[in-house]
């Protein structure tokens, strides 16, 4: 599911050169967003949509390409 993929890695992106994996980070770097530009826009949205429509017709659905995946002894 490369296109998924790419569509969450730019959604990763937002939050700078590395990924925070403490969620508040994340949170408190959401929330300067959304100081700084409104509660109008989402940086996310753009990204949830598109994944998704992608999780839901890339490689068939997600259920059938984790089921391939899985059905790779």
């Amino acid at each position: 599911m490369p296109n998924c993929a790419s569509s969450l890695l730019g959604a990763m992106e937002l939050f700078g050169n590395e990924y925070p994996r403490d969620r508040d980070t994340r949170d408190q770097l959401l929330e300067d967003f959304f100081d700084k530009y409104g509660d109008e826009e989402n940086p996310m949205d753009v990204y949830e949509v598109a994944i998704a429509e992608e999780l839901e017709e890339e490689s068939g659905g997600f259920e059938v390409a984790a089921n391939n995946y899985a059905n790779q002894g």
